[in-house]
């Protein structure tokens, strides 16, 4: 299925520090800090261009679609035709510390440059193999070649806080593909979306106040066309 990534949100939430079921932590004695990884649902096509590997633990790679022309036209809202658009790849996991990203690309690499530039990230190319540490969590892109097909990177914290599924407010969203089209939300409700959770749908509160929407997962609205304005109002 191919998503819009400016709609397609990693959602940053809170966690817990204790693992649970669902996904997996790197303790190994070489590695520089754990790493939580979430297994995506069993239907999730992965992107072709990367794969990812985060301390030497695989960490699964999503296509989303992306705009890739006109570069330098505002968006004026409208859906963007198909032919203007191309994949991209992007991952996500969580980190307590340093850790070595190991990146292989489906072509040979040239110039690989990381960004955002003030991370002063250098990776080491060997062919399509292109490593680097990343210090702390935070959103990278590791551009191959220029900016088409890049790679973003999502890497967060540790999860602390996350609700219990049966807790009062909560509309709860575990490991799996959901689709629940509009979601409607009131005062002191709480969407938690958890990792390793893809949910097809789009949010709504209105005159609503003290609302949450937290999470590990994905919440991806491509399924809505961007004219349909009867879905987002």
């Amino acid at each position: 299925m191919n998503r819009i990534l400016t709609v397609y949100a990693l959602l940053a939430g809170a966690v817990m520090l204790i693992p649970r079921e669902g996904f997996t932590m790197n303790d190994s004695a070489d590695a520089k800090a754990p790493v939580v990884v979430y297994p995506a649902p069993a239907d999730e096509k992965p992107c072709d261009l990367y794969t990812l590997k985060v301390n030497g633990q695989p960490v699964f790679v999503y296509q989303a679609r992306v705009s890739a022309k006109p570069l330098n036209k505002m968006w004026t809202g409208e859906q963007r035709p198909l032919d203007q658009t191309e994949l991209a790849g992007f991952a996500t996991w969580d980190m307590a510390g340093p850790v070595e990203v190991e990146v292989v690309s489906s072509r040979p690499a040239g110039e690989v440059i990381i960004r955002p530039l003030r991370l002063g990230i250098k990776p080491e190319v060997s062919g399509n193999r292109i490593t680097f540490k990343l210090d702390a969590p935070g959103p990278v892109v590791v551009e191959v070649d220029g900016i088409h097909g890049a790679l973003h990177l999502f890497a967060n914290h540790l999860e602390t806080g996350a609700p219990a599924p049966d807790a009062p407010g909560v509309r709860y969203f575990g490991p799996g593909i959901h689709r629940p089209g509009r979601i409607e939300l009131k005062s002191n409700e709480t969407v938690y979306i958890a990792g390793g959770a893809v949910v097809h749908g789009v949010i709504h509160a209105a005159d609503a106040e003290h609302v949450r929407v937290m999470g590990r997962g994905i919440l991806d609205a491509s399924t809505f066309e961007r004219r349909d304005r009867s879905n987002i109002r």
